[in-house]
């Protein structure tokens, strides 16, 4: 297993954590650019990290899991996305 796969099975657990705990989810489909570093759902599959300086672990609602970088944009399997600010 690479470095990059251990990395987003950890986070991925983080992630379903997070779920079962039921953060505060902020809905609202400006996500990051409205709420930076809370934990937002977004009502798109289609996700753009442009302007987001940070990572962001991405959760569909069909479980889909993507650990998102800064300035790139994602496809999600799925109708909405929850984000999960990581800190580094």
């Amino acid at each position: 297993m690479n470095k990059e796969t251990k990395i987003l099975l950890s986070l991925a657990v983080i992630g379903l954590v997070y779920v079962v705990l039921k953060p505060n989810v902020i809905k609202d489909d400006r996500g990051q650019w409205a709420h930076p570093k809370k934990v937002t759902q977004i009502n798109s599959n289609d996700i753009t990290m442009e302007g987001v300086n940070y990572p962001v672990l991405g959760i569909s609602d069909t479980f889909d899991i993507k650990l998102m970088q800064p300035n790139r944009k994602y496809k999600f399997k799925g109708n909405k996305v929850t984000e999960y600010p990581i800190a580094l």
